[in-house]
């Protein structure tokens, strides 16, 4: 969707003479409650620190003046509010956002920006209140663009024929907004611009465009909820109730509705009806006041749909157990409830659970996995689709076929454009076609589909557009030109009737997956098109006043820890010595923001920040963490903790900044790379690695697509960063190398392929490969997760299948990715077994938290299972060791759950040590291991795995522990830096 396509002549305009306007008359005037709000010249940060408080909005700000900007950001983290409210100084004529994004924007200083700006930005239906000449306020909504269709019921509408007639939707490029719901999200339905997703009895309530959150309520689970534009219909206690879409609260409650099981909800001509189904009843209300249509008493009722040649509803009634009693399929009007026609012959109605109605066709799907339990599945049951005429009932066609699902063969039927379609194979699991009638009565025209990758099928339901049908890995089948096009950024979320995948609003929406086949994008997000004339990369870099100013020489020694990890390569080793048994030396706790609000509980589950300070790192007498969601470094003298100085940046920056030669290098999520100076904190220079500005929303904040980790990579003078969500997004990951006196750009290469066209890829390259990583030191090389580059040149080269980087040219192999950043594959790990290194040496736990998931059986043989074990490996030098890690044929690994290559790692194992639990922190330190588990710090000798000293300790940080100078340091869950020594 290109929103400069809009007629300015269809937009809604107002205004008024105020020429002062409170938070709350903007609020009240603009119509806005939730969402993303921007303050374009918002000078002292007066009137968003209001709206903050007197709404729900995420609110960003922007200034020209930098003292301005300095003085609201200071009140700002005062208040708490640093993170909801966000203020950057910015002086341009277009404004550092997406397409589509900005739900209110109120401009006080327009400055070089025109209006076509601001509506490029604005979501539709969003408003933008601009303050003119004189004091005059103009208020301008901007309308939702013509071939932008809803999806507002489940299989879209009360006909439950799957098809949007979204013309908007294409294959996607890049990502509207992104966020992270740990469970496997389904069930997702969007009207007037607001998502509505229910799971497991929670009912959350998104913006279509941005993805914040603005309202949430529990809900019956189980009973589909149904959106209309102004609000949706729930079972909250058994009591059918219609709430307002803006707020959550209620409108009106439904009491003859019973305790409905399904919910229906069709407007055709001037009849605006709500259908309940319950366990023994049709019901029929009107949807406006709540009125009585009609009841009509049935058995089991199922199958449900409405139709509107003529407007009637279908359904089956009849127990589908009772070989005795036959099962019914009726057409009731929609109005009076009298039936239209009735079929008690049909044998395959006791097989079927669902309805579609297109036309003057009804289409009832059979198969083996809508038979309840109970029942056996196997006995003769055929999957197809049987037709009947709605007319009069009459047969049409019963088409049997193979589904082309993998898991669950659910079968089902797509009206478009006057035809019949049905994706099908030619032997189980394999579908090949579209099987596409023109007419009921004639043979189908056979249109082959794209096998994607190895495994072309797909664990739910595809569904369609009236210009695409949308299947598998982000599949795309032209319906005209039958062209298949597709971008398998990610794939649906497996379910048997829900839709993986949504087409609405212009975008793709997709959620949280469980799926193990490829590394995908996970998360809830919403998927566009690429915009049509791509950004230019520009990497403009800004000097501060401790630009080309002499820094101190680096004090830095070899028990320092100057970067998260300790080193280059990461190890978590540092040679300083800790005593075995330590105590707290001293203590600091920064002012946390206020976590609360339906968009600020996003933050909580922000994958890229582990806690809410970031694991230290200490080099030059500083001990330094960054504040991720106020996107603040802190540092604090080594010596006693005091506060030594503080830095905001334009973005979250989700891990640890790196101290080297008397500076201090990170990485924001707004797409720059940052260099202090330590001393102080002032700033030498910034770089934008981000091809240009186009902020989205992710997890609550606003953020660039291109996201830079604050974990930058130092080696030889040169930092190491990347820019990126994923490979195939949005122009790809972009890999940089910088000088960090300068900020000079040494070279830059484009990250674009997967490899998902080999063989190898599935299962366990699926739960191990990371589509994005902090960069590491491997071996002599330069290392984004599998994609390994020449420190000089930048060249580089994709070893997917490599699970392991090494610790310098003839080193110990460390898992890659020990310290799990960001999204993780859901099944069946959270975070991977923490692993240190130290020259040949490793120490690790050699499985996930769950021992119940590592019991398999290997073909032919007894059941094997790793005990849980903390253990230490010595490599020997030039010993050969097999670092691919991907599921083969006869993979044993695969098959006795070694689920992570740390449980290679451990089978030849020096010695090994108890399970200490769940391992959160993990720090080799000299001669001994320091490891944070279950509320214990606990020390062990490194020469044989003694158990030498256990104390309490508060929960860290993930990874969050270090070690320097004879000290241990760590950040804590409760907002805590702990200094502790002897």
């Amino acid at each position: 969707m290109n929103v400069r396509h809009i007629a300015m002549g269809a937009l809604l305009w107002w205004s008024c003479m105020a020429t002062v306007w409170s938070a709350s008359e903007v609020l009240e005037v603009a119509g806005v409650r939730g969402g993303l709000c921007v303050h374009l010249g918002s000078g002292d940060g007066a009137l968003v620190l209001e709206i903050a408080s007197e709404s729900r909005c995420i609110v960003h700000g922007l200034e020209a003046d930098p003292l301005a900007v300095a003085k609201a950001r200071n009140a700002l983290i005062a208040k708490r509010l640093y993170g909801q409210v966000a203020v950057e100084e910015w002086n341009s004529a277009t404004l550092p956002y997406g397409d589509n994004v900005v739900n209110l924007l109120v401009v006080d200083k327009p400055g070089q920006v025109s209006r076509e700006e601001m509506l490029r930005v604005l979501a539709p239906g969003g408003v933008v209140c601009v303050r003119e000449a004189g004091g005059k306020w103009t208020r301008t909504v901007k309308p939702r663009p013509a071939g932008m269709d809803d999806w507002p019921q489940w299989r879209h509408g009360a006909d439950r024929n799957p098809v949007s007639k979204d013309t908007l939707v294409d294959v996607p490029g890049r990502i509207q907004w992104l966020s992270f719901q740990g469970k496997q999200g389904k069930e997702m339905l969007t009207s007037g611009g607001r998502n509505y997703t229910s799971d497991s009895g929670l009912l959350r309530v998104r913006d279509s465009f941005n993805g914040l959150p603005l309202w949430s309520v529990k809900v019956d689970a189980k009973i589909r909820p149904a959106a209309t534009p102004d609000g949706v219909f729930v079972v909250i206690k058994g009591v059918l109730q219609y709430l307002d879409g803006a707020t959550g609260k209620s409108k009106r409650e439904y009491p003859d509705a019973g305790s409905p099981t399904t919910l229906l909800h069709a407007r055709h001509s001037s009849n605006n009806v709500l259908v309940s189904c319950t366990d023994d009843a049709l019901i029929a209300l009107q949807a406006d006041d709540g009125k009585l249509l009609w009841r009509l008493d049935l058995v089991a009722p199922r199958a449900i749909s409405i139709g509107s040649k003529p407007d009637q509803v279908i359904v089956i009634s009849g127990d589908p157990r009772s070989a005795a009693a036959p099962s019914t399929v009726m057409a009731l009007d929609l109005v009076s409830g009298k039936p239209r026609w009735q079929r008690a012959d049909l044998p395959w109605v006791k097989t079927c659970y669902r309805s579609s109605v297109g036309g003057s066709a009804i289409a009832f799907e059979a198969g083996r996995y809508a038979i309840p339990k109970g029942m056996d599945q196997e006995s003769g049951v055929v999957t197809a689709v049987h037709f009947l005429s709605a007319a009069d009932g009459k047969n049409l066609k019963d088409h049997a076929y193979m589904p082309a699902m993998r898991h669950d063969e659910t079968p089902r039927a797509f009206f478009v454009d006057g035809k019949v379609v049905m994706h099908q194979g030619e032997t189980k699991n394999q579908p090949t076609t579209l099987a596409i009638f023109n007419d009921l009565t004639s043979n189908p025209l056979i249109v082959p589909t794209v096998h994607q990758r190895r495994f072309p099928l797909y664990c739910h339901p595809p569904v369609a557009t009236e210009r695409f049908f949308i299947y598998g890995e982000l599949g795309f089948t032209d319906w005209k030109t039958f062209e298949h096009r597709n971008n398998p950024i990610t794939r649906g979320s497996c379910g048997r009737d829900s839709e993986g995948i949504i087409p609405a609003n212009g975008l793709l929406y997709v959620f949280t997956n469980s799926c193990s086949c490829f590394s995908m994008l996970n998360g809830v997000a919403a998927l566009a098109t690429p915009y049509p004339r791509p950004p230019q990369d520009t990497h403009p870099l800004i000097t501060g006043p401790a630009f080309g100013n002499r820094m101190q020489a680096s004090t830095a020694k070899a028990g320092s820890w100057p970067m998260y990890r300790g080193d280059e390569y990461r190890s978590g080793s540092t040679a300083t010595t800790v005593s075995a048994q330590v105590r707290q030396v001293w203590e600091a706790k920064p002012v946390q923001p206020d976590f609360t609000g339906p968009a600020l509980e996003e933050w909580k589950e922000y994958p890229f920040a582990t806690g809410p300070l970031t694991p230290p790192v200490i080099a030059d007498g500083l001990v330094v963490v960054a504040q991720p969601h106020t996107h603040r470094v802190l540092a604090y003298t080594a010596a006693d903790g005091k506060p030594a100085w503080e830095f905001t940046a334009n973005g979250r920056i989700d891990s640890a900044p790196t101290i080297v030669d008397g500076l201090i290098l990170f990485g924001s999520r707004s797409g720059w790379l940052y260099c202090l100076k330590a001393a102080d904190g002032t700033l030498a220079w910034q770089l934008r690695l981000a091809p240009t500005e186009q902020r989205i929303v992710h997890c609550g904040q606003v953020e660039s697509p291109w996201p830079t980790a604050g974990s930058v990579l130092v080696s030889d003078g040169i930092a190491y960063a990347s820019a990126g969500l994923h490979p195939l997004t949005d122009g790809g990951m972009r890999v940089f190398a910088v000088d960090i006196r300068s900020g000079v750009l040494k070279w830059k290469q484009v990250v674009t392929d997967m490899g998902y066209n080999d063989n190898a890829w599935r299962g366990r390259m699926g739960l191990d490969q990371d589509y994005s990583d902090l960069l590491v030191k491997d071996g002599e090389r330069i290392a984004l997760s599998r994609w390994v580059f020449d420190p000089t040149s930048g060249k580089n080269e994709y070893l997917f299948q490599n699970s392991f980087y090494r610790l310098g040219r003839d080193g110990a192999y460390l898992t890659r990715g020990t310290w799990s950043y960001g999204y993780p594959m859901n099944r069946p790990r959270v975070r991977r077994p923490l692993q240190v290194g130290s020259g040949q040496m490793v120490f690790g736990i050699n499985k996930g938290a769950d021992p119940s998931k590592f019991k398999w059986e290997p073909t032919g043989g007894a059941p094997i299972r790793q005990e849980p074990k903390l253990f230490r490996r010595d490599f020997k030098p030039g010993e050969a060791f097999n670092v691919q890690w991907a599921e083969q044929k006869n993979d044993t690994e695969s098959r006795i759950g070694l689920y992570f290559p740390a449980n290679r790692t451990a089978e030849n194992s020096t010695w090994s040590a108890p399970y200490p639990g769940w391992v959160e922190g993990m720090v080799l330190a000299g001669d001994h291991l320091f490891l944070c588990a279950e509320g214990k710090l606990k020390s062990y000798a490194i020469v044989d795995g003694a158990l030498l000293h256990e104390m309490p300790m508060t929960q860290p940080v993930w990874d969050g522990l270090a070690a320097a100078d004879g000290r241990l340091y760590v950040t804590t869950m409760d907002g805590r830096l702990l200094c502790l020594g002897q």
